[in-house]
C-alpha cells in the first residue's frame, strides 16, 4: 500500500474512532472560515441573546438548533437565529423593503387575528 492511500486509510479510521472530537473540529474550522468568529464567541452570543433566536425568541436548546445570521456582503454575523427565521431572512434576500411590504400585506389581510 502507498503512503498516500495509507494516509487516506488512517485518516478514515480516526473519523470512525472519533466522529464527535472529528464533528466539532469540523464545524469550529467552518465558523471561523465562514464567520470569523470561535465557538466560544458564537457561544457569547447565543447567551447574550438569553438563549434565544433573536427574531422570534425561540429558545436555542442544542447548537445544532442554531443558525449563524451574517451579512451577506460583509460576512459579519449579525446574530443567532431559528432555523425558520433565518431561512426566512435568506427567503426574503435581506431585503428590507420586502419585508415592510411583507408586514403590510399580512396587516391588511388580518383583523383582530383573525383573517379578513
Amino acid at each position: 500500500m502507498n503512503k498516500k492511500k495509507r494516509d487516506r486509510e488512517n485518516r478514515r479510521r480516526y473519523r470512525e474512532k472519533n466522529p464527535e472530537k472529528v464533528r466539532k473540529t469540523y464545524r469550529a474550522w467552518q465558523l471561523k472560515t465562514f464567520y470569523g468568529i470561535t465557538s466560544e464567541e458564537r457561544d457569547l452570543i447565543i447567551r447574550a441573546q438569553n438563549n434565544r433566536c433573536a427574531i422570534c425568541g425561540k429558545l436555542l436548546i442544542k447548537t445544532k438548533d442554531t443558525q449563524i445570521d451574517h451579512n451577506h456582503k460583509t460576512n459579519k454575523v449579525r446574530g443567532i437565529l431559528c432555523a425558520n427565521c433565518n431561512l426566512g431572512l435568506g427567503q426574503f434576500q435581506d431585503n428590507i423593503l420586502i419585508l415592510q411590504r411583507a408586514i403590510s400585506y399580512l396587516e391588511r389581510h388580518e383583523i383582530n387575528g383573525k383573517e379578513k
